[in-house]
This record gives structure tokens, C-alpha cells and sequence, in this order.
């Protein structure tokens, strides 16, 4: 395992400044690496990160456990996911 030398974090990054943040980031991708999740700048820095990442590939972590009040109002309005057939293979 590898360590990054340049983390950008984006939990409280200006959004304005995030596509620049990962431009400088790609100039090392093999030593760069990116944190965000589904709630970080309520709930738009995946969605800001997804066209900077298109151009330019950087690992990338995320995690789940906190929903905005916007995906939980997602998740209500779309119901409950059917269950996996016992036929399908989820591994």
C-alpha cells in the first residue's frame, strides 16, 4: 500500500475552487488522492468532483452513513429497493 503525498479533502472546500483543486492535484495522480462523500458541501461535491474526475484520473474515497435531508427525501419518494432474488449471484 501507497500513501498519498497530496490529499484534497472536500468536505468544506469552496466549490469555486474545487475543479482548479483537482487540476492541481492531477499534475500528480500517482501521488494524489481525493475525499469526499455524499454530504460534503451539502451534498454537491460528488456532483462538482464527477467532471473534473472525467478529465483527470485520481483515487478517490467516499463513505456513506450521513444522508442530507435532500437524499433522504430522495430515498422516501423513490420507496423501498426490491429484494435480490435468491437466483442472483451478489458476490
Amino acid at each position: 500500500m501507497t500513501s498519498a503525498s497530496l490529499g484534497l479533502g472536500t468536505y468544506r472546500i469552496d466549490p469555486s475552487a474545487l475543479s482548479d483543486a483537482v487540476v492541481r492535484a492531477a499534475a500528480d495522480p500517482a501521488g494524489a488522492w481525493i475525499d469526499t462523500a455524499p454530504n460534503y458541501l451539502d451534498g454537491q461535491a460528488q456532483l462538482l468532483l464527477a467532471s473534473a474526475l472525467a478529465r483527470h484520473r485520481i483515487p478517490v474515497s467516499t463513505k456513506v452513513g450521513y444522508l442530507t435531508d435532500r437524499a433522504v427525501k430522495d430515498a422516501v419518494a423513490d420507496g423501498p429497493s426490491p429484494p435480490v432474488p435468491p437466483n442472483v449471484d451478489t458476490a
